[in-house]
């Protein structure tokens, strides 16, 4: 059944039996900013956001914001970026970040995970700084090629549902940083930086289309928000 954008509508979803039984899930984020691993330790997002309402992306504790928070002139990251790496653009961490996947046995944390018991995982499959975990053939206007050489997604989702577990895709829609670079201090910030652009909108539809083809998840994440326009899924 269709969905419109309300609360009415969105009270008539339903979620699969399946789901109601699961209880325990496994959320995997694994992006470039893997590399610099590195976020300011301020405590909790909402306590961040309590005392530096009007800026507080300038002190985010999240390590997959790195990107962003380099950008802020007198953040803790962008002091440390420059104590680190000088001067260095954030794409000089893909080739390391592509020499993991390279190296990556999945093995490991397949196992892992069903012996926490759980009964499903929720891959993220680009985050906010538009990188693909997947060769996906939709390309970045943008960022030519920015997306990994080996399959992440395809090769999660086969050992998991080879373990009778169930596997779905997160999709940043709401930003893109490879779209709209500049940076983000608020709130306000955060909202008009949704790229509104139709040239977005298709390249965001297109992704969505190809991973439901490709991979067939049971969970279908969107994050922040989705640019508007016609004949979206």
């Amino acid at each position: 059944m269709g969905f419109e954008p309300s609360v009415e509508s969105l009270r008539e979803h339903t979620v699969p039996q399946w789901f109601h039984d699961a209880k325990f899930g496994i959320f995997i984020h694994w992006t470039m900013a893997s590399i610099p691993a590195f976020a300011p330790q301020a405590g909790s997002l909402i306590d961040v956001v309590r005392e530096h309402p009007a800026d507080f992306l300038k002190y985010n504790p999240y390590a997959e914001w790195y990107w962003n928070a380099m950008k802020i002139p007198g953040s803790e990251t962008a002091l440390h970026h420059a104590e680190v790496y000088g001067d260095a653009p954030f794409e000089a961490f893909r080739e390391p970040f592509e020499a993991s996947i390279e190296a990556w046995n999945p093995e490991p944390l397949l196992d892992l995970i069903v012996a926490a018991g759980a009964r499903y995982v929720v891959l993220v499959t680009k985050h906010h700084d538009g990188f693909a975990l997947w060769p996906t053939g939709i390309e970045n206007p943008h960022m030519p090629g920015w997306h990994t050489r080996r399959d992440v997604v395809g090769e999660l989702a086969r050992g998991i549902r080879e373990r009778g577990l169930r596997f779905g895709v997160y999709y940043s829609g709401g930003l893109d940083w490879t779209f709209e670079p500049r940076p983000m201090l608020g709130v306000a910030d955060l909202f008009a930086s949704v790229p509104a652009r139709d040239e977005y909108r298709q390249y965001a539809d297109a992704h969505f289309r190809e991973l439901i083809e490709r991979y067939e998840p049971d969970v279908l994440w969107n994050d922040i928000a989705y640019p508007a326009g016609p004949g979206l899924l």
